[in-house]
């Protein structure tokens, strides 16, 4: 046997070798945001996320429509007002202009703190799930299959049952 034979036998069997060994890991996937969005304490928290925006958006209406209101005022009185009264009144409404502007952004920062409060006690509990049944079912990966993921495509196992079946215990 020469040389280039015996190394070509020697990678057929290193082949056969790897791609047994491969063929025994398991290998799953499960659409993370379809699973949380499935569980009751997604709702929860999302109706709760609702509210707050809400309370938050009826809280900056309230203050623009002061701001208008003011506004029309001093366009209405604005032949009455000296000048000095009328500068002074301009200079309220766009201070007032920039709290709203800083609120809005407060608001904004407080939407996400609160989404993170709601969301990271729930996506805690579905990692320690897919962690168990990774581990019950010897699983060496489970890939979050959700869109815009890494994973393109996925043709292991959809471990989401196994997942919710874990959640409920």
């Amino acid at each position: 046997m020469t040389i280039k034979n015996k190394l070509a036998t020697l990678f057929g069997i290193l082949a056969i070798t790897l791609s047994a060994g491969l063929q025994a890991q398991k290998i799953g996937h499960v659409n993370l945001n379809e699973l949380v969005r499935s569980l009751p304490d997604f709702q929860t928290a999302q109706e709760n996320m609702e509210k707050f925006q809400a309370s938050l958006e009826s809280e900056i209406m309230e203050m623009q429509k002061e701001l208008r209101e003011k506004a029309d005022r001093l366009e209405r009185d604005a032949a009455d007002l000296t000048e000095l009264v009328r500068q002074r009144k301009v200079r309220e409404l766009q201070e007032m202009q920039g709290k709203i502007q800083e609120f809005i952004e407060e608001a904004q920062q407080n939407l996400q703190t609160e989404e993170a409060k709601e969301l990271t006690p729930i996506y805690d509990r579905v990692e320690k799930a897919i962690a168990a049944v990774a581990n019950e079912h010897g699983f060496i990966y489970i890939l979050d299959s959700s869109r815009g993921k890494t994973v393109l495509f996925a043709n292991g196992e959809d471990v989401a049952p196994l997942v919710k079946k874990q959640l409920e215990k």
